[in-house]
């Protein structure tokens, strides 16, 4: 039933209150969802790797690398601006590389929705997470979601991006939320 999960109901009746003024709601729901999963789509990023990339495609970065000073003093100031060089082309490149892989696994969704980005404490991996995203897919659309899938993984994993495909989970995330208007349903 599209209801926020772990929403109770405190009795029969203001569940089946529910059902009632939502029941049109809750079936064309269900015809949308008719023969199709959600599958989670989340991309890691091994930091170094990609700042290592990134600086050695970057020729502005290459160059302030090659024009560094001797002396340590102006060569720590000289790394700093190399560092914020890098760090704004890796938030440039990975807009892109975020833009790319959902523009590759849409085209084999019915719908697609951004989701949170976790934190390493949450995902339990060392790599940073930089994409999080949940697909509606047809069964018939299946096998080439997961091809795309497979296919963006290659294209960047010697870049440090890692992609994790996980499902069929229910499609929680294309369900219209019906308890936000329930005063009697709490989560």
């Amino acid at each position: 039933m599209p209801v926020k999960f772990g929403t109770i109901f405190q009795t029969i009746t203001s569940l089946q209150g529910l059902l009632v003024r939502h029941r049109e709601t809750i079936a064309r729901c269900l015809d949308t969802l008719q023969g199709k999963a959600e599958w989670s789509v989340k991309g890691y990023l091994d930091d170094t790797v990609a700042r290592q990339r990134v600086a050695a495609a970057d020729p502005a970065i290459q160059a302030k690398l090659a024009a560094r000073s001797a002396s340590p003093g102006v060569r720590y100031f000289q790394q700093k601006l190399v560092d914020a060089m890098i760090d704004s082309a890796l938030r440039t490149w990975i807009e892109r590389l975020t833009g790319d892989v959902e523009e590759a696994l849409e085209t084999h969704a019915v719908e697609a929705t951004g989701l949170k980005l976790l934190s390493g404490t949450a995902t339990g991996r060392s790599e940073r997470m930089i994409f999080n995203r949940g697909y509606l897919v047809s069964e018939a659309a299946r096998p080439g979601f997961h091809a795309a899938v497979a296919e963006q993984a290659a294209a960047h994993r010697a870049d440090g991006v890692t992609l994790d495909v996980r499902g069929p989970w229910p499609p929680y995330n294309f369900c219209p939320d019906l308890s936000a208007a329930e005063p009697h349903a709490g989560g």
